[in-house]
């Protein structure tokens, strides 16, 4: 897989790309039929395609929330929450004392409590060792072409490694194993163990009263999965090349002179002509893109539309 990220890296030093890093979400796409969900992922900001969701909520795992908090804003708060009780999990691990976890409220305090209670009678303080978890990331192994890596944990010091996730909801879309096998493929570089599984704790959303630890087994076809979706975008490079070629002299002209050679992938890459024929748009309602993608090209059950170029 380094090798494909060497590709990318010759192609950019070919193009003239100055910053060859690519973002996370290239690898982790989920099915599509065609080339439109990597240029997509490649080219957009998650916030942009994203549905602003006002919940009507004022409390959540027992912790009050402003009115008009969005699910956005939610899924925030999750997160944060999850860290400072899992940041408290780890002084209680040093310490021993389950008073460190006074401080975690809520769900959450119950939650991580509990948890405590069967670790100091049923594992030795040698294996609750092997339980700390790191909070701060990943780190980008040499040779890994991505800007950053953001789990919201991983473990370290057990026989293997593992990924910690936290989510609203139970994490069911395609690009969701995708993502954490390329943390695996990167945490493996990182500390040379095997790294085959993801641990995620979960809401019932949008109720809020429970949280769920789950394992999910990362397989060899995850990992393949982002193996391939590096090759897509290497096929995106050729077809991006290729489309800039087929414009006039005049327009490429006038563009080179209005914003110069392009210096990231997001200035060089050409939106694929045309989109996938309805019939093959199977995973089209699990995808974040679907909007978009729709509004340029029209809803499968519509009437054809003719596609411009977006470069």
């Amino acid at each position: 897989m380094i090798d494909k990220f060497e590709d990318v890296r010759k192609n950019a030093d070919r193009l003239g790309i100055k910053d060859p890093l690519l973002k996370k979400d290239v690898l982790c796409i989920g099915p599509c039929p065609g080339l439109w969900k990597t240029y997509y992922a490649a080219c957009l900001r998650s916030e942009s395609v994203r549905k602003i969701e006002v919940l009507d909520i004022l409390q959540y795992l027992g912790m009050q929330l402003p009115e008009g908090t969005t699910r956005k804003e939610l899924g925030e708060k999750f997160e944060a929450w999850v860290k400072s009780a899992n940041e408290s999990y780890n002084q209680f691990l040093e310490s021993e004392q389950i008073a460190d976890l006074g401080q975690v409220p809520g769900v959450l305090g119950e939650y991580y409590t509990k948890m405590a209670d069967l670790h100091l009678t049923g594992s030795p303080a040698s294996e609750r060792a092997k339980t700390v978890l790191q909070t701060e990331g990943i780190p980008v192994p040499k040779g890994i072409l991505l800007y950053a890596l953001n789990p919201d944990g991983v473990f370290t010091r057990g026989a293997r490694g593992a990924i910690f996730e936290s989510k609203l909801s139970r994490p069911a879309h395609p690009e969701f194993l995708n993502e954490v096998a390329t943390y695996a493929i990167a945490l493996e570089r990182s500390i040379n163990k095997d790294v085959d599984c993801a641990i995620v704790l979960y809401t019932d959303f949008p109720n809020g009263k429970y949280v769920t630890p789950e394992i999910f087994p990362i397989h060899d076809s995850n990992v393949n999965d982002v193996s391939r979706n590096i090759e897509r975008f290497l096929r995106l490079i050729q077809i991006s090349e290729g489309q800039r070629r087929q414009e006039s002299g005049i327009v490429r002209r006038i563009k080179h002179a209005l914003r110069g050679a392009p210096k990231t992938w997001k200035q060089f890459l050409v939106r694929p002509e045309g989109l996938p024929e309805s019939d093959k748009r199977t995973y089209c309602p699990e995808c974040r893109f679907r909007e978009v993608c729709y509004a340029e090209g029209g809803e499968p059950s519509g009437p054809s539309a003719t596609i411009g170029r977006n470069t």
